[in-house]
C-alpha cells in the first residue's frame, strides 16, 4: 500500500505567455487510491498553467511535488526516505509536501531543508496556484506550512473534471473524510469529516473518461459507503453509472460492510449490470475484545455472516480484506482467531498490516502493546495463509471461462483483471489493450493465472 507510484504522463501543453521557458515538474504518489485519483487531477492542472509534468526524475526539474502517505510506520518510513533522497538529489527543486503525513509529521517535515511548501489534503486543491507561485522564485531555507484555517470541511464539494487521459481503469473519486473513528486510525485527523462530491459532477467526471474509451470505473473515496449528496447514495451513483455508454465495468474500491446496502448485492448479482462482483470489506480482527477495542462496529459474528451471505447470493464474487496483527492487548488466542477465520471463511485474500501506533489516537496511548518481533511472526503468518487462500481460489477457477480487461503488453504477455478481479495474462500476437476479451482459464501461477483467449 505504501509503495511508490508515479502516474502523470509527460506532456507539454505549452509554455507562459511571459515567454519564459516552460518549467517541467515530476510528482510522486504514495498509498490510496484516492492519493493516486488526486495526483491525477493535480498534474493535469499544472499542465493547463504551462508546466510540463514529466514521468522522468531527471536533472533539469524544476518541482517535485510528494503526495505522502501516514497509514503506516512503514508507510511513513518510505515517504520519509524517499522524500531525503531526492532533496539531496535534486537540490535544484523547489519541493512541495502534501498528503497525510505532511499533517501527522508536520513538525518533523518543516525542519527539513529543501522543502519549500508543506500543504494540508484540505488545501490539495490550491498547489496547482501555489506552485505557478514559487517556481520562478529562490528557494526558501525552510518550508512554509499552509494550514486551513478552518479544518472543518463543507458536506459536498465539486471538483474540476480531469483532462480524461488514462482510457483503461480509472480511480473516480467521490467521497473525503470519515468520523467512524476508530482508535487506531489517523484518517479522520488527516483528511477530516465525511464530505460527498456532488452528483451531476461525479456523471460529468464518468462520461468525460467515456468519451476517450475508458471501459472501468473504480468507485473511490476515504468511507465510499457513507457517500450523500442530497438524498443520493452510493447506490444512485452505482446505477447513474451503468447508463454510460462505453462503461462496460464498475468496481467499488475498500468499504465498510456495514454501509452498503443490500440493493447493491442485488445489482452485483444482475448480470445486466455493469457492477462487478467484487468486494473488499476490512475486518480488522476476528476477535470481539480487539474489534471493541479497536472501536469497530460490529461483531466478529456478524461479519463472518454477512460473508457466507454474500458468497452464496453471488457465487464467484471475489471477495478480500483488511487484517491488522499485533493491536495493543491482541493475545495469542485473539490472534488464531483471526487466522480460523481467514481459513475458514469465504474470503479470499487479506491485506495484512501490523498495528503502527498513531500519535493523537487512542490506541497510541496504551501500556499492552505486542512486541515488534511477535507482530512480524503473526504478520508472516499470516500472509502465508492469504497466499494458500488466493491461491485456492485461482484453482476454484481452472477452465472457467471468464471476461478479461486486458492493460498494456508486459513483457511479451497482456496482463488483465476479471470480474472477480482475478489477475490474468494471456499471449496474443495482436494489441488487445483496453479490450474485454473472454478467456479460458488453464493454469494457476500462484501469482496470477495464464489465460487462453477463445477466439
Amino acid at each position: 500500500m505504501a509503495n511508490l507510484h508515479i502516474y502523470i504522463e509527460t506532456k507539454s501543453i505549452g509554455q507562459y505567455t511571459s515567454k519564459r521557458m516552460p518549467k517541467k515538474a515530476c510528482l510522486l504518489s504514495f498509498g490510496c487510491r484516492l492519493n493516486q485519483s488526486e495526483i491525477v487531477t493535480l498534474g493535469e492542472q499544472l499542465e493547463e498553467l504551462g508546466i510540463q509534468v514529466s514521468r522522468q526524475l531527471a536533472p533539469d526539474i524544476d518541482l517535485l511535488i510528494i503526495n505522502t502517505c501516514a497509514v503506516t510506520n512503514q508507510a511513513i518510513s518510505k515517504c520519509t526516505q524517499t522524500l531525503r533522497s531526492l532533496v539531496l538529489k535534486f537540490p535544484r527543486a523547489h519541493v512541495i509536501v502534501t498528503g497525510c503525513y505532511s499533517i501527522l509529521g508536520k513538525k518533523i517535515l518543516s525542519k527539513m531543508n529543501g522543502i519549500d511548501l508543506i500543504v494540508s489534503n484540505s488545501n490539495k486543491n490550491s498547489i496547482a496556484a501555489l506552485a505557478l507561485e514559487i517556481i520562478f522564485k529562490p528557494k526558501t531555507k525552510l518550508p512554509v506550512v499552509l494550514e486551513d484555517p478552518n479544518p472543518e470541511p463543507v458536506g459536498y464539494f465539486s471538483q474540476k473534471i480531469p483532462r480524461a487521459s488514462y482510457n483503461k481503469r480509472y480511480n473516480l473519486k467521490i467521497q473525503n473524510g470519515c468520523n467512524f473513528f476508530c482508535s487506531y486510525c489517523i484518517i479522520p485527523f488527516t483528511r477530516g469529516s465525511p464530505q460527498s462530491r456532488d452528483f451531476e459532477n461525479i456523471l460529468e467526471d464518468a462520461k468525460a473518461h467515456a468519451a476517450i474509451g475508458l471501459k472501468e470505473i473504480i468507485i473511490t473515496g476515504v468511507n465510499i459507503g457513507t457517500y450523500e449528496n442530497h438524498g443520493r447514495k452510493l447506490l444512485d451513483v452505482i446505477n447513474a453509472l451503468d447508463t454510460i455508454d462505453g462503461i462496460v465495468r464498475i468496481r467499488i474500491s475498500s468499504i465498510e460492510f456495514k454501509t452498503i446496502d443490500d440493493k447493491i448485492l442485488e445489482k452485483m448479482a444482475d448480470k445486466n449490470h455493469k457492477l462487478a462482483a467484487y468486494l473488499h470489506i476490512p475486518i480488522q480482527s476476528a476477535a470481539n475484545p480487539i474489534l471493541s477495542a479497536m472501536k469497530r462496529r460490529y461483531s466478529f459474528e456478524e461479519f463472518y455472516s454477512y460473508t457466507e451471505k454474500i458468497s452464496k447470493f453471488i457465487p464467484g464474487i471475489g471477495l478480500g480484506t483488511d487484517i491488522m496483527v499485533g493491536f495493543p492487548g491482541e493475545s495469542e488466542k485473539n490472534f488464531l482467531e483471526s487466522v480460523e477465520f481467514l481459513k475458514t471463511s469465504p474470503i479470499q485474500y487479506a491485506h495484512v498490516f501490523t498495528f503502527s501506533p498513531r500519535p493523537g489516537t487512542p490506541a497510541a496511548i496504551s501500556q499492552s502493546f505486542v512486541s515488534e518481533q511477535e507482530k512480524l511472526g503473526r504478520s508472516k503468518f499470516l500472509r502465508q495463509i492469504s497466499r494458500e487462500k488466493k491461491s485456492e481460489f485461482y484453482n476454484s477457477n481452472i477452465g472457467q471461462i471468464v471476461d478479461v480487461l486486458f492493460e498494456d503488453r508486459q513483457n511479451g504477455k497482456f496482463p488483465g483483471y476479471t470480474e472477480n478481479y482475478i489477475k490474468v495474462l494471456t499471449d496474443c500476437p495482436e494489441n488487445i489493450t483496453n479490450q474485454i476479451r473472454r478467456v479460458k482459464v488453464v493454469k494457476n501461477e500462484q501469482t496470477h493465472v495464464i489465460g487462453e483467449l477463445i477466439f
